[in-house]
């Protein structure tokens, strides 16, 4: 099965203990095919930090790092988190699931028209909202 973690929403560091790197860990060894898209956002000593877009392979996976679209400044980048690679991306990996690590982003109003690009795609979402992450 081919899965894509959509976790361009709030800082993702591969290396912390979170569900989405659960999550991402139990499908790379239940044998899945993953691609997993995140924000050039990671936790650096325990530090918020930005980092470079680009991609790479690690722990049995993609990781490919998307740059938020900025809008106005960055506090409303901040809180809408608009990326424009991740329709592209999802629709050439044509995954059998998509599972969303937070729903709550713009590129959330995309999912019809992967439903009708890709029709046999599964969509998850998931809606673990906190004040970091909600508009």
């Amino acid at each position: 099965m081919k899965i894509f973690f959509v976790c361009v929403g709030n800082p993702f560091t591969e290396e912390m203990l979170y569900k989405e790197n659960y999550f991402i860990r139990e499908a790379v060894n239940e044998g899945h095919q993953v691609l997993v898209a995140a924000s050039t956002q990671k936790y650096i000593d325990g530090k918020c930090t930005d980092i470079s877009p680009g991609e790479k392979c690690i722990g049995g996976y993609r990781l490919i790092r998307m740059p938020r679209k900025r809008i106005i400044n960055d506090f409303i980048t901040g809180k809408i988190r608009k990326t424009d690679d991740l329709y592209p991306a999802i629709v050439a990996f044509k995954p059998d699931l998509i599972f969303y690590a937070c729903a709550q982003i713009y590129n959330i109003q995309d999912a019809k028209n992967i439903k009708e690009r890709l029709p046999a795609v599964k969509i998850v979402l998931d809606f673990s909202t906190k004040y970091l992450n909600s508009a």
